[in-house]
């Protein structure tokens, strides 16, 4: 009997342990109508950087800097790690990552800012090429500083051509890329 509470119990436990390193995704969807720019808390400056704890948070980002709102000089600051997909049964991820910033034809709405990832680490992202010009989880960087995050567990799909592509960043000009690291990430 006492064995077999034990096998019991030990199997529980493993569940246990399981469940806590699954990566749980952070619902978001790219906003339809401009968001509010508050993210998390802070005031975008270096003693009070702009928060970003959520998925929901960086696609609001994206939608800002897509809207042409560089942040100039302005100071991000990732406070939790983030799962952007669950992964369905075919092994593909749900929802498409929309890069912040742009590259255009006529006119590129850069990120010009801060961002710390604060040894955070976005994990799934999701990346199509399509007709974009650049993709990246920064689509384009412009005398910004991105330092101490990593991508994990992504996937970029489609050929670059001509255009711009990488897991962190498709287009950078003058920027600072500092501790960041892509692993287990797919092309």
């Amino acid at each position: 009997m006492r064995s077999l509470i034990t096998k019991v119990f030990m199997a529980i436990v493993a569940c246990l342990l399981c469940a806590q390193t699954a990566l749980a995704v952070d619902p978001w969807q790219y906003p339809s109508e401009k968001p509010d720019g508050k993210f998390g808390g802070g005031d975008g400056t270096e003693a009070a950087p702009f928060l970003i704890a959520t998925a929901q948070q960086l696609a609001d980002l994206a939608y800002l800097v897509n809207d042409g709102k560089p942040f100039k000089g302005m100071h991000f600051k990732l406070t939790a790690d983030i799962t952007l997909n669950d992964v369905n049964p075919s092994g593909i991820y749900n929802y498409e990552w929309t890069p912040i910033g742009t590259v255009g034809t006529f006119s590129d709405n850069d990120f010009e800012g801060y961002f710390d990832g604060g040894g955070h680490t976005i994990s799934r992202l999701y990346l199509d090429m399509h007709d974009r010009k650049s993709t990246g989880l920064f689509g384009a960087l412009y005398n910004a500083v991105v330092k101490d995050l990593t991508i994990e567990d992504s996937y970029l799909y489609g050929l670059p051509d001509e255009n711009k592509a990488g897991m962190l960043a498709g287009y950078t000009y003058n920027t600072q890329i500092i501790n960041c690291h892509v692993t287990n990430s797919k092309i």
